[in-house]
């Protein structure tokens, strides 16, 4: 029941279904066409299509002359062929449109057999002429869109033809890893696809795509696009759809929405089925990179993108002795090549975004200097440095050449972090900066002031610090570089606010009395020079200040430095003198009122607490602009994992192992298999020994668990002996060294056997 047809103009013939009825496709039959990609050449011209004809199955030509006669576009007798819808002679048959109803269209349908040919041509003996053909085969909704899909697909297997098939390269495949926790999956990929990119003329690359797949072959449904901010949003173009059959104009082939390039998406959520991610369960994830043209070539794509890469990620609790939260990052220090040269101000910031990743290796940022500007003279050293990231532990370089030092670097995490490269320097103000060291989005003080600014604006200079904080007059040479160390004990000149005129004016007659020389945990030094600093505080003795605008306040005389979190943070000032620390009290700092003298302090804070703060914290304090790293620098920092086979927590996770299914009735959703019987033993530690006994307190399995990766091991219902386990009720016995042991019941309904041979 075969129709057949030809486009001349694309040197195509092809063949269709009568009906939309089909034994093997039913409603749905395909189409196949045969195109001349190339036909033989007759000195400079490529020749096409020089003739269609069809004969039925069993009707063929019956020798040379009927062959030729039909080569030629003719009758089988040499007789000429005349189109019925022009009556014209034609040497193509069928040539119109069946998809439209237009044009001599093939009638009559039986089996089909068709004959294309391109020519003439003369070949002298030891010529050679290359021809080369192609079969294309689309499947629509119905018999005719699929005869539209042969058309659509067969100008974009000529291009690729023309192209020499060396078409325009999507970007290069992401590279992805996962990290789960309970209900949770954090996706992660490289940069490659970005920066190891080389496009065709006109193509960029624009962003990449999130998806969950049904299965690992999908469906696919897109979870998010991360696109480069450059104007290009959604990207619209003709295509085919396979389930209408129609080439359907201005679709969307991009979703972008020109919301910036990041490299992590975590969810919570089952965007396929719906509900939240089960623990214990498989899903498929796959991330997909795509470069964009707006005005390509026919017969290709704007958007070219990568093919599906499934990761399949078991959604599941870290190993129970696990303590995620225990990752964390410390702060750099700058190992100089030439102590004598003044180390470099900029800093190290990491931002934690997948804690299970952080791999407990020493990181080190060195500096290399870029291509020489041009006119150099030879030996003269550039001003300008690259900056890479190098895990010091495995010798790997994980970033290189980098000049970015940007809040929002376009490059990819790395075991878990986001590293940016920051300079000490504040934007407008005094030229001296604040920053956090730890690194580990735990900001434990905030300014207090206008807006509650963040702790990176709130230290200034000492100078007039009583009177608002104006540094107009400062002289910012006099200053320098101070880092406050925390979890380390020096004693400090302690002050007390009181109130001695009620009703006095904000700022107005208040009296320092000095409060004596306490112990501090937090040490202060000049790291220009090496040199350990006074430092001072001052506590509220009492308890009303009836004249502030927030009204009564308690005293926090406590004999230490200890901001509390309220909006004024306690009143609990700090300052960092220029006067040497010898740890006894300095003369002209424990009298009454030396908090006022601001020639004896460097710099001042106000702050609030808004966090906690670690032993071995640091706080730098830079003064008098920014020295860029170089060759002379390495920014050295260590990082600690998560710790592991913590005994407590061990003991505490006894409670949340789970079999599961249970009961197992029959099957379970683990299996692939009818006869693949699967359950499961969840939130389980590193390693483990689970014994499974019936009621008769038989042993009938034991399962050792060695996977320290994961906290999920499998049964497969069989007992030691590889026989399958009968129904009823058992006891299971878990035993984890170190941490004790624990016990649980679960129930097996066994499937009743059916045999698939007999």
């Amino acid at each position: 029941d075969d129709l057949v047809g030809c486009d001349v103009p694309a040197s195509l013939g092809y063949c269709y279904n009568a009906t939309n009825t089909d034994q093997i496709y039913g409603a749905r039959p395909p189409a196949i066409g045969y195109d001349f990609f190339q036909g033989p050449k007759v000195g400079a011209n490529t020749l096409g299509l020089a003739s269609f004809d069809f004969y039925i199955n069993g009707k063929d030509p019956q020798n040379a002359a009927q062959t030729f006669n039909l080569m030629k576009g003719l009758n089988a007798d040499g007789t000429t062929v005349i189109n019925p819808v022009t009556n014209q002679p034609s040497a193509y048959y069928a040539p119109g449109d069946p998809v439209a109803g237009t044009g001599w269209l093939d009638s009559n349908p039986a089996d089909r057999r068709f004959l294309m040919s391109a020519g003439p041509f003369s070949m002298a003996p030891g010529d050679t002429q290359i021809v080369v053909g192609a079969i294309v085969v689309a499947q629509g909704g119905d018999r005719l869109t699929s005869v539209t899909g042969l058309k659509f697909f067969d100008v974009k297997a000529q291009k690729a033809f023309d192209l020499n098939f060396k078409l325009p390269p999507p970007p290069p495949q992401p590279k992805v890893t996962f990290s789960t926790a309970h209900q949770s999956v954090n996706l992660s990929w490289d940069s490659g696809s970005r920066f190891n990119y080389t496009p065709a003329p006109g193509y960029a690359f624009e962003g990449y795509n999130v998806y969950q797949g049904a299965s690992i072959s999908g469906p696919w449904k897109r979870l998010a696009t991360y696109d480069v901010v450059n104007g290009i949003a959604d990207v619209r173009d003709t295509v085919f759809d396979i389930n209408t059959g129609l080439i359907i104009n201005d679709t969307p082939t991009a979703f972008g929405a020109d919301v910036g390039v990041q490299y992590t998406y975590a969810t919570t959520q089952d965007a396929v089925r719906g509900g939240a991610l089960k623990d214990g369960s498989k899903y498929f994830y796959a991330v997909t990179a795509y470069a964009v043209n707006l005005s390509p070539p026919r017969g290709l794509e704007k958007v070219l993108e990568t093919s599906f890469r499934p990761v399949a990620v078991v959604v599941q609790r870290a190993p129970s002795g696990t303590d995620v939260s225990a990752a964390y990052v410390n702060a750099d220090t700058d190992h100089r090549v030439n102590t004598s040269v003044l180390p470099t101000t900029d800093h190290v910031v990491v931002d934690v975004v997948d804690p299970a990743s952080i791999t407990g290796h020493t990181y080190a940022i060195t500096y290399h200097p870029t291509t020489a500007p041009a006119g150099a003279r030879k030996g003269v050293v550039p001003t300008t440095y690259d900056w890479n990231l190098l895990d010091l532990t495995t010798g790997q370089t994980l970033l290189q050449n980098q000049t970015e030092r940007s809040e929002t670097p376009s490059y990819a995490p790395v075991d878990g972090m986001v590293i940016k490269l920051r300079e000490r320097q504040s934007a407008g103000g005094p030229l001296n900066d604040v920053f956090y060291a730890p690194f580990d989005n735990d900001m434990p003080f905030q300014g207090v002031g206008a807006g509650l600014v963040t702790f990176e604006d709130s230290f200034g200079y000492a100078y007039d610090f009583a009177n608002g904080l104006d540094y107009t007059s400062a002289d910012s040479t006099k200053f320098t570089n101070v880092e406050l160390r925390f979890g380390v004990s020096q004693k400090a000149h302690r002050y007390f606010r009181d109130e001695t005129t009620a009703g006095s004016p904000p700022g107005g007659d208040r009296a320092y009395q000095y409060g004596g020389f306490k112990d501090v945990s937090i040490q202060a030094w000049d790291v220009d020079h090496n040199v350990q600093l006074n430092i001072g505080f001052v506590e509220r003795r009492v308890t009303d200040d009836t004249h502030t605008p927030t009204g009564t306040q308690p005293s926090t005389q406590d004999g230490t430095w200890n901001p509390d979190g309220s909006d004024l943070g306690g009143r609990e000032y700090l300052a960092i003198s220029s006067l040497p620390y010898t740890g006894t009290e300095d003369p002209t700092l424990a009298v009454n009122d030396a908090w006022r003298n601001e020639t004896t302090w460097e710099y001042a804070a106000w702050l609030k607490k808004t966090g906690k703060v670690k032993s071995g914290d640091r706080f730098i304090v830079v003064a008098g602009g920014n020295r860029t790293g170089t060759s002379n620098d390495s920014l050295v920092f260590t990082t600690s994992g998560p710790s592991r086979n913590d005994v407590a927590l061990q003991k505490a996770g006894f409670s949340k192992i789970r079999a599961v299914p249970n009961p197992y009735y029959a099957h379970s959703a683990y299996e692939i298999a009818s006869l693949n019987r699967l359950m499961k033993f969840v939130n389980m530690p590193e390693t483990a020994t689970i014994k499974i006994y019936n009621l008769a307190g038989d042993l009938i399995r034991t399962l050792r668990k060695t996977d320290t990766a994961s906290s999920i091991i499998e049964w497969d219902l069989l007992t030691d002996n590889r026989l399958p386990v009968a129904s009823g009720v058992y006891v299971y016995h878990i035993d984890v060294p170190g941490a004790g042991s624990t016990m649980g019941k679960l129930v097996v309904f066994m499937e009743k056997e059916r045999l698939s041979n007999f």
